[in-house]
């Protein structure tokens, strides 16, 4: 499930791909539609700042696109919830 971000936003995934690079699926602060950033970075070794990953690594990134995908779907008291509750887990 995903977390917040400090200024309230949602991590759907954060992970290393095989590459050592981060990958983050984060939710989009545009107000006007329901959207995601794919990031892949901190590797500084790489040109190319593409997710370089393996068959478990892709179902993390499928598994937060899902978790955007049903969070899109509720209305926002249901995502804070969802996200507040997620962040009181150890």
């Amino acid at each position: 499930m995903a977390t917040l971000t400090p200024r309230g936003f949602a991590d759907f995934c954060d992970f290393r791909d095989s590459y050592g690079s981060r990958v983050i699926v984060r939710q989009s602060s545009n107000a006007e539609i329901d959207a995601v950033w794919i990031f892949a970075k901190d590797n500084p070794d790489m040109k190319n700042p593409a997710p370089h990953l393996t068959v478990e690594q892709a179902t993390i990134v499928r598994d937060g696109l899902d978790d955007f995908i049903r969070m899109a779907a509720m209305d926002v008291g249901e995502v804070i919830d969802a996200l507040s509750a997620n962040q009181e887990k150890p």
